[in-house]
């Protein structure tokens, strides 16, 4: 079966163009990769039965004949396109070619005669990215929501040119292949995977480094960190994501099989040199590949010499020729011998490792110091002379004298101000006092009227009450004087 081969077609940038000439990478362009790609477009939203012969046509004619049926018709393919597929967190790129057109192929209609339309109209929308411009960064800017092919395409058509820097997924062939190979990218799937992916470098690589040789691994170490390789097995996929990490986030850097953080999803600038990979960067990474064999060999070691202590146990052994128990015994020795030159070269290789932490320490130290000396150096240059900041000082010390002369002469003007000021308040404050002199006086008076007023009242009562009482007692009295008269009477003898 062919493998297609789009390393004629695709021009990426130079440090991801090892990855195109890969013969593994040509293979994952393989027909059969295409199988999920048909399963999710098949297995969900289906295109209207009614309008299958109008949607596989080529359709273009429509464009002059019938705007609104051929706008009707790129909107359904459309939408078909984003439901079925680029509403998938997951899916990063899109295969174009021979192979979509075979994977859209109707039992009736056969291959979309116009699905070109459809994708050119996708890339000039920015859904998605043909892989020459993503990868290439000056043609990209994922800051703003149109990239600066688009930019450019709407200043030539404003000056009625022809824009030669415009996508086109057609290609003039005789056969039926009328797609050109190429890899569009699902930008807005590639901006919420690199922000998943950027949140696990910041959780299991930068919160979990101890020194900065932590922050320095290969490819296949940082694919496992940072979970790419568990998200995505396409090795195209994963160097889309790598790409966005470093060219757009700004994350890391790489360089050939080599990745260093330099920063974390909080923008916070990691103490590593982060300009490029260096010649320790590369060190450190041989050192640990060689770690990681190192290990796995030892762990090896240590099993087979299990397994010969669990065999020196066992009965079997016992009823072994004596010739055979020698061998056993002497493969563990060799084994154990071994086991113990490994550990000897692991334990040296750990023990460089730290060393050239250690030295990476007193390097940032140094750089540190020196950034210091260079500020502080700077700082004083702008100052000056000692001589220049002594005039400086004496220049202020006469400015301060004539600030305090004005300062007198103000304030000579200020007690003026205040004098007659203060005169006014006094002033003021005489009349509100005779006012209230005034108004007390009268106080007093209306007083006095009104206790006369009262002491009169109360003596007219008290007359009225010893006048009264002068008519009842008047009275009482006569009465009293009668009825002694009568008991006088009645005690007289008769005559």
């Amino acid at each position: 079966m062919k493998i297609l081969d789009i390393s004629k077609n695709i021009k990426f940038s130079k440090k991801y163009s090892t990855l195109i000439k890969d013969q593994n990478f040509s293979k994952s362009l393989h027909f059969t990769d295409y199988t999920s790609l048909y399963i999710i477009m098949s297995n969900k939203i289906k295109l209207p039965t009614s309008r299958l012969a109008s949607l596989y046509r080529d359709f273009r004619d429509l464009k002059d004949l019938n705007p609104d049926g051929y706008q009707a018709n790129i909107n359904t393919w459309k939408d078909y396109f984003t439901n079925n597929l680029l509403n998938d967190t997951s899916t990063l790129s899109v295969h174009c070619g021979k192979n979509l057109l075979h994977k859209l192929n109707d039992s009736i209609y056969g291959e979309p005669k116009s699905i070109d339309i459809v994708i050119d109209e996708l890339v000039s929308e920015n859904i998605l990215i043909p892989s020459e411009s993503y990868f290439d960064t000056n043609k990209i800017d994922f800051d703003s929501s149109s990239n600066k092919i688009g930019i450019l395409s709407r200043l030539f058509g404003l000056l009625g040119l022809r824009n030669e820097m415009k996508f086109t997924s057609r290609v003039t062939r005789d056969d039926d292949t009328y797609l050109k190979t190429d890899i569009l990218i699902v930008i807005n799937n590639v901006k919420k995977s690199g922000r998943t992916i950027a949140d696990n470098i910041s959780k299991n690589i930068v919160d979990n480094s101890s020194e900065l040789t932590d922050l320095v691994m290969n490819t296949d170490t940082f694919f496992k960190s940072s979970k790419v390789c568990d998200l995505w097995k396409n090795k195209i996929d994963q160097n889309i994501v790598l790409f966005y990490l470093e060219y757009y986030l700004h994350l890391i850097i790489t360089d050939k099989n080599i990745v260093k953080v330099i920063s974390d999803i909080n923008k916070k600038e990691l103490e590593i040199s982060n300009n490029k990979i260096t010649d320790i960067d590369i060190g450190i990474v041989e050192i640990k590949n060689t770690l990681n064999n190192l290990n796995k060999q030892i762990s090896k070691l240590v099993n087979e010499i299990n397994e010969i202590e669990t065999k020196l146990q066992s009965g079997k052994y016992k009823s072994l020729s004596r010739t055979t128990q020698k061998g056993i015994l002497k493969n563990k020795i060799i084994s154990q011998r071994y086991l113990e030159k490994l550990s000897g070269n692991k334990n040296n290789l750990t023990e460089i490792m730290r060393q050239l932490n250690m030295s990476l320490v007193n390097k940032t130290m140094f750089d540190t110091l020196k950034q210091s000396h260079d500020v502080i150096t700077s700082i004083n240059d702008y100052i000056g002379s000692i001589d220049k900041v002594t005039e400086l000082l004496e220049d202020i010390d006469v400015e301060n004298e004539k600030a305090t002369e004005l300062n007198e002469i103000l304030s000579k003007t200020n007690d003026l101000d205040n004098s007659l000021f203060e005169e006014e308040v006094n002033n003021e404050l005489a009349e509100l006092e005779k006012q209230m002199k005034t108004e007390k006086q009268k106080e007093s008076t209306s007083e006095v009227r009104e206790n006369t007023s009262a002491e009169e009242t109360e003596v007219m009562e008290l007359l009225r009450a010893v006048t009264l009482e002068d008519k009842i007692i008047k009275p009482n009295n006569q009465h009293e004087s009668n009825t002694k008269i009568m008991e006088e009477k009645v005690l007289e003898p008769v005559s």
